[in-house]
């Protein structure tokens, strides 16, 4: 995979999750946005998974993109991007 983030190794086995996320990303710098929110077990890549957008959007753009994990970024069964631009 070519948009690895520095330092975080290959993400794997979750390319279509994460080629769906960026058709929504593409669709939100279009006008047309959505909240997404991954869940799941503590340990099963959501963070991982959304660092990978993260920086797949920083590089693509000038979009300002950070991952967020529960409260004061702890562990959590849910992770977010967070996406400015």
């Amino acid at each position: 995979m070519s948009d690895v983030a520095p330092g975080l190794g290959i993400l794997a086995g979750r390319d279509r999750e994460l080629g769906v996320l960026r058709r929504w990303l593409a669709e939100a710098r279009a006008g047309h946005g959505r909240l997404v929110v991954l869940t799941g077990p503590p340990g099963i890549g959501k963070t991982r998974l959304a660092e990978e957008l993260a920086g797949g959007a920083r590089r693509a753009s000038r979009t300002r993109a950070r991952p967020r994990c529960g409260r004061g970024g702890g562990y959590s069964k849910r992770s977010a991007v967070t996406a400015t631009g």
